[in-house]
């Protein structure tokens, strides 16, 4: 009889904590839609978006206009941190509650369906703050027509393509890798160069990564940890991902995408193929690198002797080599290829004022990542994946001269796996304290 009740209770408090996790993901979609809303109507004659880029509301439905305009700069700046305060509130009361709710069988289907609803969302929004996916565009279609080199000609060369004139930074080479070139060519051949589809294919092909992401984190920290929700949900209901990612379509996503189906695959027995797209993933942005390489030491020294490891010392590098070269070589004019690494490493040159690369945070990194090495070398794949989420982060924090909130989400989604106790809890929520530093610039608009 009280085993009964006992188990009543306990199927009670556990629908109620899976209903409390219901309402929280209900008030986050909604949220995320009044954010929309708010920043399509800054007040008149401003902008909220990064430099100068073009306004792409009036391609997107217009039903996104539903709050009164902003009447100036003052309520816009204070507007804008109120309703991100409540948007990140949000989040995080839904992600100390998730162990609560986690109990529950239906626990797994809420979190996926807000995820779903809430990268939709943002996937039909205008990109309100910045227009980095039409210079994707617009360096996919410089190989489909002219045939011009992304990696030599900037996007300016493509003289009378519709989507120049809203595309950012049209006076600066490629600094992507070819891999997302080849994928920017694609969507940007289905766009057929409209203005809202080509948008609409990249955010969708952004935000579809991102999904792809969720279910790879799933897997991932099944297959390391066991059964835990916290993870999931740390990214997949997180608004800075939200934003970047299904909002303004940038690349991360892709990124993140290789990389955790490399680990997912080492992780499952197949290191090789593994290998493989985690030199894909760096091939995208070169922020994950650090990631394939710790990955090499410690499958390389998890070899039992020294000629197993000389072998997949050797196997390893051509691996990588044959990647790279069949990637590079359609683009390779010698040391010019890399004429965009002088913008990503000294943004003065497009931001005058704007702080460089320094020398001795760079060393330190460097003996970071060969101390990170070591103690890979003597740990398994959780050690290399914990060690390549906090060196990316130092190095997104620390070292690297652009700040902007889209660079966190490659380490927070590494933390995200490993989000099975407080310190790795810790680590992650300071990698959004800083994201939301670095987005300081969204609450303030320009004439």
């Amino acid at each position: 009889m009280f085993g009964r009740k006992t188990d009543v209770a306990a199927q009670d408090t556990g629908t109620r904590d899976l209903v409390v996790l219901l309402l929280l993901g209900a008030l986050l979609i909604g949220l995320c839609a009044l954010l929309v809303a708010f920043y399509v109507r800054p007040p008149l004659g401003t902008s909220p978006r990064l430099g100068r880029d073009a306004d792409l509301t009036g391609f997107f439905p217009s039903f996104w206009a539903f709050l009164p305009r902003t009447p100036d700069d003052v309520a816009f700046c204070w507007r804008a941190v109120g309703f991100w305060s409540l948007l990140s509130g949000t989040f995080l009361l839904a992600l100390f509650w998730t162990d609560r709710a986690a109990r529950g069988p239906s626990a797994l289907r809420v979190v996926a369906g807000v995820s779903v609803v809430a990268h939709l969302l943002f996937v039909l929004a205008p990109p309100f703050l910045c227009n980095d996916l039409l210079r994707y565009a617009v360096f996919g279609r410089m190989l489909l027509g002219p045939g011009l080199n992304p990696y030599l000609s900037p996007p300016a060369a493509l003289v009378g393509d519709p989507l120049l004139p809203y595309a950012n930074l049209f006076h600066v080479t490629s600094g992507y890798g070819p891999s997302f070139m080849w994928f920017s060519a694609l969507l940007g051949w289905l766009g057929r160069g409209d203005v809202f589809w080509t948008a609409l294919l990249f955010k969708g092909a952004a935000a579809a990564c991102s999904l792809v992401n969720c279910w790879l984190i799933r897997r991932l920290t099944l297959s390391l940890y066991g059964e835990a929700l916290r993870p999931l949900v740390l990214y997949a209901w997180n608004p800075l991902v939200l934003l970047e990612i299904a909002g303004m379509g940038h690349n991360e996503a892709l990124m993140v995408a290789l990389a955790l189906g490399g680990l997912l695959l080492a992780s499952r027995g197949r290191p090789w193929l593994g290998f493989g797209l985690l030199v894909l993933s760096a091939d995208v942005k070169q922020v994950t690198a650090v990631m394939a390489l710790l990955f090499a030491v410690q499958f390389v020294a998890a070899a039992p002797h020294w000629r197993g490891r000389l072998r997949r010392m050797a196997g390893l590098l051509a691996l990588a080599a044959a990647i790279e070269l069949v990637l590079w070589a359609p683009f390779w004019a010698g040391p010019r290829t890399f004429a965009a690494l002088e913008t990503l490493f000294h943004p003065r040159v497009l931001v005058p004022g704007a702080r460089s690369l320094e020398v001795g945070k760079a060393l330190v990194f460097v003996a970071a990542v060969l101390a990170a090495a070591w103690k890979a070398s003597r740990g398994g794949l959780k050690e290399a994946t914990t060690l390549s989420a906090l060196l990316m982060l130092a190095f997104v924090v620390f070292v690297f001269p652009w700040r902007f909130s889209w660079y966190v989400i490659p380490p927070l989604a590494l933390l995200a796996v490993n989000a099975q106790n407080w310190r790795w809890m810790t680590a992650a929520l300071v990698a959004l304290v800083w994201a939301s530093y670095a987005m300081i610039p969204y609450a303030l608009v320009h004439l």
